[in-house]
């Protein structure tokens, strides 16, 4: 029965598209809206692009080479016809962009943190220094995953919190519904704590392309100045509606925090490519070297020094570095 349902989906997308594709060739879009016919192609794409990431019939990134051939078979010689300058390197950039190159940056980073254990190391010295009071547990584990999502994906940030509260979650008494408010704290604060700089979630880079197109000049510290006075407010906002939801029974927690004492000589390497690769970021608008290129010197140093390996290169996330090009 969900095999049927599949395969009546995957018709009903693709005599869709179908339709959408025919809403150019029949010259509709141009009639209708006084489109060019580069223009009218350009829809016809958009739509076609909209219908198959919203429905994933095929994988994300897959769509997303899809318009980068449409764009160069069928585009460019529309574009061209008409007497203007277009090239294929002008589709192709989107690829291999400053904001491709730092997103790449910003996942070697992540990935040196997860495969040195540095960012649970982090989470479990902040929570350490809590206390016991529930409140000002569950306000330290929402800082604790917004400020490593700002840095990390917030799927890895999440499987890592989650890991940390269980002993927390099972210590509570029987009825109590406060193991809710931190179940939802983590995902909710994972996901505020991604606007806080422009690496922290794909859409924040298409924002920040977007924005250098239109002449807009935006870094990487405007951007986390204006984002992060945002970022705590909803943080805080969301520990007062999570206490107030789901208060807690118990006056005290107690947290079984156990962390190794002393760092080993790649972890303080990684540390130090961290705050070189930020201080970097930060300070790109004084330097004149750009995002993209201190997130290749990321790539470059980590590799180079043999931090990660072939292994950890084929286990980026190319998906949404493709996904992102589209």
């Amino acid at each position: 029965m969900a095999l049927q349902k599949k395969h009546v989906s995957r018709i009903l997308v693709f005599l869709l598209l179908v339709l959408l594709f025919l809403g150019h060739w029949s010259g509709l879009y141009s009639s209708l809206l006084g489109l060019t016919k580069p223009e009218s192609i350009s829809l016809a794409i958009l739509l076609a692009t909209a219908v198959l990431w919203v429905s994933e019939i095929i994988p994300l990134y897959i769509t997303s080479l899809a318009i980068l051939l449409l764009q160069i078979i069928w585009l460019l010689p529309a574009i061209q016809t008409q007497g203007q300058t277009a090239t294929k390197n002008d589709f192709l950039i989107a690829f291999f962009s400053d904001i491709t190159l730092l997103f790449i940056g910003g996942f070697v980073l992540a990935k040196l943190m997860n495969k040195f254990n540095l960012s649970d190391l982090f989470a479990r010295k902040i929570l350490k220094r809590t206390g016991t009071r529930p409140s000002a547990i569950l306000l330290s584990i929402i800082l604790v995953s917004a400020l490593l999502s700002m840095w990390m994906s917030n799927t890895a940030t999440a499987a890592m919190m989650f890991a940390i509260i269980a002993p927390i979650a099972q210590g509570l008494p029987e009825g109590s519904t406060f193991s809710k408010a931190l179940a939802l704290s983590i995902p909710f604060a994972c996901n505020i704590g991604g606007i806080g700089t422009p690496i922290g979630t794909p859409p924040n880079a298409i924002a920040m392309d977007y924005l250098q197109a239109l002449s807009v000049d935006i870094t990487f510290t405007k951007w986390m100045a204006i984002a992060i006075p945002l970022m705590l407010v909803l943080l805080v906002l969301l520990w007062r509606l999570l206490l107030w939801l789901y208060p807690p029974k118990a006056t005290e927690l107690h947290l079984d925090l156990k962390s190794s004492k002393q760092l080993s000589r790649k972890q303080i390497a990684v540390i130090g490519i961290f705050i070189l690769t930020v201080f970097g970021w930060l300070s790109s608008g004084q330097t004149g070297i750009s995002l993209g290129m201190v997130g290749l010197m990321v790539v470059i140093v980590a590799f180079g020094s043999k931090l990660l390996d072939t292994r950890d290169f084929r286990n980026l996330s190319w998906d949404i570095l493709f996904m992102l090009g589209g």
